[in-house]
């Protein structure tokens, strides 16, 4: 994997060299592994409502259970 370079264009994207360039400098490389390991993360994020704000983090999910509660807190 560290065999593959990458230049930006003029959008600040980044541009990966071709599989074929690829190749041709490493013969014996696997790209069908490369491949799927890239694919394991390719999946779609799940929107994040933090994104882009300053501050504490807005909460994902809201429980009703506190871990702290006094009624939790007493010695058995």
């Amino acid at each position: 994997m560290l065999a593959i370079r990458y230049t930006f264009n003029k959008q600040d994207e980044i541009l990966l060299i071709s599989k074929e360039d690829l190749l041709e400098d490493n013969p014996s490389l696997k790209l069908d592994d490369l491949d799927a390991l890239c694919l394991t993360f390719g999946g779609p994020l799940a929107p994040n409502p933090s994104a882009g704000r300053e501050g504490p983090p807005v909460p994902i999910h809201v429980s009703e259970y506190d871990p702290f509660d006094p009624k939790f807190m007493e010695a058995a």
